[in-house]
């Protein structure tokens, strides 16, 4: 294949290629076919030449075989970022990249450490397929016939795994694994495993579980293969198998870790066996193997998620005896529930132990388990003696605040809050932001909703529906229907879709400033004796409304309610 160029950067990449290897000496590349030498490789001074030659014929063209094009990047292997260049901009210009030429350039940018830019090549590749006239794989049987060292290509392999699962090619991904066979060299364990993990998080369980016996057979698995594969036993809610597999790995000569018996004990809390999980943690401790609080802390937490508050209780008391010592999550879990059950002493005891060993306080759980009770009032003063301590609240706890105060009808204390988290630099979350904007565009107090409003759009909270419709209602119930019209052509504007309820609160604000006109109109008139007819229905009525501003918009708006079929 030969691919013509007229373009002087060309000529400029391949002068640099000439200087990059011995300036002073001469080198020829050969095509497959003539053993012509190129001319402005020959010379170090070639750029020049090529110059010369371009002022001479501005239509000159340079022909470049297979050949000539990986001699070229063969010779530019210590300046790896030219030969990625120069591979770009004969790709771009027509020239048709082979195999052979492909697999050069992975070499270099694999054995120079250019890892990114080898990922964004082989994306490049994987994305433009159909384009190619080979497939991928065939890159590995191309780079083995050169030689490489097994290093190179475990690096090449992990990457394109990697790139396959971005592109959600799974079984591209695992006939990788396939073909690695055909060469003298392992995939590493890791590439493996983040292909089981992966599919398992994306809930490919079945193609995860046939993956797995695959590398069995390949003798690619070790202790973390068998962690994701009781992972994903315990996905499919099979606790039993999942635990037969300790057995299995015993039988391969696997020791579990810490980690595998965690995701174990997770599992079988996830499935609504804390009592399980938690005999599982005893086995375990009696066998010798310490475990740390994580695993004490999932099983607190799963207790508390079943109610199950004197077992989690339990756990706690065990964690101390055994030296492990409990942590704020050990605590906030528990704290959190007993709010819930509105059982507030034990809850600030156990806050006040909390502080007696200087573990790191963490308030959120004991506002969330008031808000959650409903106990707004309370989880406010708590709150603002946390502020006064400069004591750090999570933005969850916060947004609740606000939501749980707006529900009870406390604006003023829901606005304070809000002020005082924007001297802590806090961002509320997109519900509160709406909550809040709601109650208080219903209160009439359009100020303060704008001013909220202004400041979600400052914070980069994404404006929803929702809020544009409370401001929207709000402005309309205020008579201020142009602040209405122009915030309906910003959502507009923003792509977002106005819903019944927004067309609503339009066409209702603006068909009774319309007939609040046309009745005031009929008034005067009946004053003043100028307007001589009786109106006796609505459809007089409607005959002499005024053609204004709402009147237009009411139009504009009915007719394309009913366009979006959204009344």
């Amino acid at each position: 294949m030969v691919g013509r160029f007229g373009n002087a950067k060309l000529h400029v990449l391949i002068a640099r290629c000439n200087l990059a290897a011995h300036a002073a000496k001469r080198f020829s590349l050969f095509s497959s076919t003539a053993a012509q030498p190129i001319p402005y490789l020959a010379d170090p001074m070639g750029e020049d030449q090529l110059i010369s030659d371009r002022n001479k014929s501005a239509g000159a063209f340079y022909e470049l075989d297979k050949a000539r094009v990986i001699g070229i990047l063969r010779n530019l292997r210590k300046e790896p970022n030219t030969a990625l260049s120069f591979f770009y901009y004969t790709k771009d210009h027509g020239f048709p990249h082979d195999v052979d030429s492909y697999a050069m350039i992975l070499q270099i940018l694999c054995t120079s450490g250019l890892n990114l830019k080898l990922r964004a090549l082989l994306e490049q590749m994987v994305s433009s397929q159909v384009d190619m006239c080979f497939d991928i794989v065939a890159i590995f049987d191309s780079l083995s016939q050169r030689g490489w060292h097994s290093g190179a290509f475990v690096r090449v392999f992990d990457i394109l795994v990697k790139v396959y699962v971005d592109f959600g090619m799974y079984q591209k991904a695992i006939g990788l694994f396939f073909h690695s066979g055909k060469h003298a060299f392992c995939p590493h364990e890791r590439s493996g495993n983040f292909l089981l993990n992966s599919l398992i998080d994306r809930g490919k369980l079945e193609m995860a579980r046939a993956f797995f016996n695959e590398l069995k057979r390949l003798k690619l698995h070790n202790v973390y293969s068998f962690t994701i594969l009781i992972k994903l036993l315990c996905k499919e809610r099979n606790l039993v198998e999942a635990t037969n597999i300790l057995k299995e790995m015993e039988d391969m000569g696997v020791k579990p870790d810490p980690f595998t018996y965690v995701t174990l004990i997770h599992g079988m809390c996830s499935c609504g066996r804390s009592d399980l999980a938690y005999q599982l943690l005893l086995v375990i401790r009696n066998s010798g193997m310490e475990m740390g609080n994580i695993s004490y802390n999932v099983v607190i937490s799963a207790f508390c998620k079943e109610a199950k508050l004197e077992e989690a209780e339990v756990v706690l008391e065990d964690m101390r005896l055994q030296g492990v010592a409990p942590d704020v999550h050990s605590y906030s879990s528990l704290i959190y529930e007993y709010c819930k059950c509105r059982n507030f002493s034990r809850a600030f005891s156990l806050y006040d132990e909390m502080v007696s060993k200087d573990i790191k306080i963490i308030c959120s759980a004991m506002i969330n388990g008031y808000c959650e009770a409903g106990y707004a009032a309370e989880a406010n003063r708590l709150f603002i003696s946390l502020f006064r301590q400069g004591v750090c609240v999570t933005q969850s706890a916060c947004s609740n605040l606000v939501i749980s105060l707006c529900k009870e009808g406390e604006v003023v204390k829901a606005f304070k809050a809000f002020e005082m988290l924007l001297a802590l630099d806090v961002t509320l979350d997109e519900l509160a932001y709406s909550k809040l904007i709601a109650t208080h565009s219903r209160e009439g107090n359009m100020t303060k909703a704008w001013q909220v409003y202004q400041n979600s759009v400052q914070k980069g909270v994404p404006t929803d529906v929702i809020m544009y419709t409370a401001l929207i209602n709000g402005f309309c119930k205020a008579k201020q229907l142009r602040e209405a019209n122009t915030l309906f052509i910003e959502m507009k504007a923003k792509g977002i879709k106005p819903d019944v309820v927004t067309f609503t609160v339009l066409l209702d604000g603006n068909l009774k400033e319309c007939i609040n006109q046309a009745v005031a109109k009929v008034d005067n008139e009946k004053e003043t004796g100028v307007h001589g007819s009786i109106y006796t229905n609505s459809s007089d009525l409607v005959s002499i409304l005024p053609s204004t501003y709402e009147l237009r918009h009411l139009e504009v708006y009915s007719l394309e309610a009913i366009s979006e079929k959204a009344i």
